[in-house]
């Protein structure tokens, strides 16, 4: 009985884990333009020509990912 209830509460936390990446996935690329972004197994990956500089030299592309992802 216990084993049925741990069953469906990692199936429940993997699909509220993967909806929360397609979210915040959804809002970064709103939120930064010029990226491509993708859900690549449990990471959201961020990529665009010379994100690294930007994201060094600019505070509110910094901001912008950070509030993307809170909630």
């Amino acid at each position: 009985m216990f084993e049925r209830l741990e069953q469906s509460g990692e199936a429940l936390a993997r699909e509220r884990a993967g909806e929360r990446r397609e979210r915040i996935a959804r809002r970064i690329a709103a939120a930064v333009p010029g990226v491509a972004v993708g859900i690549d197994g449990d990471a959201v990956n961020i990529s665009g020509r010379g994100l690294a500089r930007r994201y060094d030299r600019s505070a509110a592309l910094r901001w912008g990912i950070k509030e993307a992802c809170d909630e």
